[in-house]
């Protein structure tokens, strides 16, 4: 938020808001002790805050924030202009590619996508 909107008359709100598009994402299998965390987190936040958030507003700001914030992924970004590349990036010296993990966790095995 940016301070105060100006209005046509000259006047300024308190608030102001952004529309930010939203769409229905696919639906994903998770642990199930991420999901108790997720059920919790809202009621931690109304704690501290004042504000209990929904689950989905939980899991998009945790991912905002982690995506955000991972240099490599950044880089990915800018030098494949958001498509990426045509072959699976390597994970550490494993030979695991990104590809391999996000797949083993879609179809429902969280240890695999761990490993």
């Amino acid at each position: 938020m940016a301070g105060t909107t100006k209005q046509p008359t000259g006047s300024t709100t308190a608030l102001t808001f952004e529309h930010i598009e939203r769409r229905q994402s696919d639906t994903y299998l998770l642990d199930t002790r991420v999901l108790e965390m997720l059920e919790k987190y809202p009621a931690y936040i109304k704690s501290v805050s004042g504000h209990a958030p929904t689950a989905a507003e939980v899991v998009e700001k945790a991912l905002d924030k982690v995506l955000s914030a991972d240099l490599g992924f950044k880089k990915f970004l800018a030098l494949s202009n958001g498509k990426g590349p045509a072959k699976p990036v390597k994970n550490g010296s494993s030979g695991e590619s990104h590809s391999d993990r996000s797949e083993a966790g879609r179809n429902g095995n969280p240890k695999a996508a761990d490993a």
